[in-house]
Formats: structure tokens, sequence, C-alpha cells
């Protein structure tokens, strides 16, 4: 039985003097999910690399996956093949722009992803995720599986513990600037050590191959997969994904679900000292017989 499928998806560009490096996946059925692009380590003194186009590494890794989206979208391969070539869209993009040196220091600018492909005929649901974007899936009966970045968490747990000892630091002392120059040396080491060894994560590196899961779930039982990126949600060390996945559900079942969301995100990240809202995306699969 052919299911009937309808997505919405949902943006905050979170502090507009940021740079934006969110995508969606959109008019690339069966393909949906979200990406958040990131650039390469950067301080006062290491300035962000800039592209031919002007673009930061970030949006450049962005735009190659959801090119490479679009154009996997007219094939029939499977999705682990669907991401070795958007992975390689992304090296061949590097290569072109002289920078193999940034691939062999292992420390590139990648992506988080949360990629789905559905499947009529094989009545599944596939879905792989790197870094820290997140996917809710809720069957017909209510249950929900969250599928998160529980590889990548503990990571990000260190680099905000190690930014916050270096703030704390003689001579720093709430200073920006200085704290970025000394944590780009640790940020530079976690990248090379940790990228696409311990956590997945698109950056045209071949080992992402060998770490990513993929999880299928059938179609016919599927009710709704919500994916957004970590902007959606304020950062806590210890989640309790059992409630905030309920919560995100039945939320964004109303007509003003992502507004009310990203108003909470917005209150937690003033009470926490946060220094810039990051951006959010979001995007929600319904299914219906």
């Amino acid at each position: 039985m052919t299911r009937n499928i309808w997505i919405e998806s949902f943006y905050d560009p979170g502090d507009l003097d940021r740079i934006q490096e969110d995508g969606i996946i959109t008019n690339a059925y069966p393909f949906f999910g979200v990406v958040d692009g990131y650039s390469e380590p950067s301080s006062p003194s290491h300035p962000k690399i800039r592209f031919s186009d002007g673009q930061t590494g970030g949006q450049m890794v962005r735009d190659a996956i959801l090119m490479a989206i679009t154009v996997s979208s007219y094939s029939c391969a499977s999705l682990k093949q669907d991401l070795l070539s958007v992975n390689l869209e992304i090296l061949e993009r590097k290569r072109r722009e002289s920078l193999s040196s940034e691939i062999e220091n292992n420390f590139s600018s990648g992506a988080a992803f949360l990629v789905g492909k559905i499947n009529q005929s094989t009545d599944t649901v596939e879905i792989v995720q790197g870094g820290d974007c997140t996917a809710i899936v809720v069957d017909k009966f209510g249950e929900i599986t969250t599928i998160w970045g529980e590889r990548f968490h503990p990571i990000e747990a260190d680099l905000r513990r190690r930014k916050a000892e270096i703030m704390a630091m003689p001579g720093v002392a709430g200073d920006q600037a200085r704290m970025e120059e000394i944590f780009y040396p640790y940020l530079c080491k976690s990248r090379k050590e940790r990228g696409n060894n311990i956590y997945p994560i698109l950056d045209g590196r071949p080992e992402l191959m060998d770490l990513i899961e993929i999880k299928t779930f059938p179609l016919s039982k599927t009710q709704r997969i919500i994916c957004f990126t970590d902007g959606m949600l304020p950062w806590d060390e210890k989640p309790n994904w059992e409630q905030l996945s309920s919560c995100v559900f039945h939320t964004l079942s109303n007509l003003n679900g992502f507004s009310w969301i990203m108003q909470f995100t917005r209150c937690q990240e003033k009470k926490s000292h946060e220094i810039f809202f990051a951006e959010a995306s979001c995007q929600v699969v319904h299914f219906e017989d």
C-alpha cells in the first residue's frame, strides 16, 4: 500500500550577524533530513578560510551535500552508496579549491547530518546520523525512537568544559578573543583525533563509511519523523531523551510548535549566558494511509 507523505520545514537563523551554515533537504524525494555545516577551527590570528565564491567551509560542505543528495534522488543506489557519493563530492570540492592539505590535517570543515530515505517498494525508511543532529521517529502506536549524537555528545561536553576553564584562567578573564586563541590548538587536536574516528561526520574523509550506522524502520508503521539540528534545543550535558522527544513531538503537533520550542531555547540560552543564539533547522515528515 502506497502511503501519502508530506513534509514541513522550519528554520530560525539565530543571530543574524553570525554565519549561517545549516541546510534542509528539500525537493529531493525519497530523501529528507537536515545538515549542520561547520567551518575549520578559527581564531583572531587564524581567520576562517574563504572559498573562491566567498563561502566558508561549512557553507561549501552544506551546499555540496544538498546538491549531491538531489543528484542521488534520481538513482537507485543504497543509502550507504548515496552517502559515499555525497562524501566524495565534498572531497572533490575541497580539491578544486586546493585544500587537500586541509584533508590531510584531519580537522577540516564538515557537517553534522541526519539523512533519511523512503522506499515504498520495500516498505522501509532508512536513517543515518552523524555529529549532533537528531531524529525522533514515532510509530502508529505512539512509540518513540530517538536517534541522536551519543558518540559526539561527550566530546561536545569536553569542549565546552575546556572553553569554560580557559575563560577562568588568569589573563583571560572573560576575553572572548583571548579564549579563542588558547582554545584553537585544542579544537584542532580534537577534530584530528576524534572526527571520523569516534563519531561520523561528513567532511570528505573515507573513514566516515566505517562509522555510519543505518537504522531501518517499517514505513507502513511509521507515523512521523522529526529531524533537527542541535540549535533547536538548549544544550544539556545529561539529556533525558525520553522526555525531550515526547515534548518535541507533542509541541510540533501544534500550529506554532516550532516557534514555541525556539522561544524556550532562546530563554534557556540567555539563562546560561550563551554568547550567541545558534541557528536551528527542523523538518517534520508526516506519513498517512
